[in-house]
């Protein structure tokens, strides 16, 4: 199951009209997605575009490739635009931006993205994300970080068969003050947003407790790890452990931990 806009020498262009769904793959087949790519050699820029900026896109997809050239000349550019739809849904295996002489960029702006992995390529990446949720196992990778912006979104670390999960940010993590990160607390553990660079915080932190999890006094759950960090997560009140017991964020010099404690 393929679906593929724009390849070699040839552009495309899919419009999704106001108000219409895109559904694309079934979680029993995934469809693998393409969007500007190629191996052609010419000195031409070509490309593709997957436009649904007033549409909701329902999508259960293999590996997603978005603005790579495999050759020597030309480029290829790739978009994908996912509208502010709180109906989108999407899941992806592994999603790619901006290969070897290539311009990929992923607009995110409503709904739920789930993926187990989010890369660039040494070509030109951009993730665009402006609203809704992202989950994702991976950003980045150890030889080519990848900055994430959250500049109104929900960060929920996890996936769509985990409730307790983790993400792996290879890069810096920035958050802003219209944006959230959402934290999950069970008894088997805790979700994690582990990043190698620095963490630029602002927004919310958002803690929800599963299962009917109580904390125990003074337990603690270490939630952020970073090289270094600056700012704080603001909240609209007590971010409360269960019973009368309240989490105090403590921010050390790596790492970001919820102690339960008393008001």
């Amino acid at each position: 199951n393929q679906f593929s806009i724009g390849s070699n020498q040839s552009g495309g262009r899919v419009t999704i009209p106001v108000g219409g769904t895109l559904n694309l793959g079934s979680l029993s087949q995934r469809t693998t997605l393409l969007i500007g790519t190629g191996d052609a050699i010419t000195n031409n820029t070509y490309g593709g575009t997957l436009d649904l900026t007033n549409a909701t896109l329902i999508a259960y997809l293999a590996d997603v490739t978005i603005g790579v050239k495999i050759s020597d000349a030309g480029f290829q550019q790739g978009i994908l635009t996912i509208g502010t739809s709180p109906s989108n849904y999407v899941e992806a295996n592994n999603i790619t931006l901006g290969g070897f002489r290539g311009i990929g960029t992923l607009n995110f702006g409503g709904g739920v993205l789930i993926a187990n992995s989010i890369a660039r390529g040494p070509g030109t990446a951009t993730f665009n994300w402006t609203g809704g949720q992202l989950s994702v196992g991976t950003f980045g990778t150890p030889t080519t970080p990848f900055n994430l912006n959250n500049n109104s979104g929900t960060l929920a670390p996890g996936s769509a068969s985990q409730q307790i999960g983790s993400t792996t940010l290879y890069g810096n993590y920035a958050q802003g003050a219209a944006a959230t990160m959402a934290v999950d607390i069970s008894v088997s553990g805790n979700d994690l947003l582990a990043i190698s660079g620095s963490a630029t915080l602002s927004g919310n932190l958002a803690v929800s407790l599963k299962g009917g999890f109580t904390a125990a006094p003074l337990q603690r759950f270490d939630v952020m790890t970073y090289a270094s960090h600056s700012g704080a997560f603001t909240a609209a009140g007590p971010i409360s452990a269960g019973g009368q017991l309240v989490f105090a964020p403590i921010y050390s010099a790596n790492k970001l931990t919820l102690v339960a404690t008393l008001p």
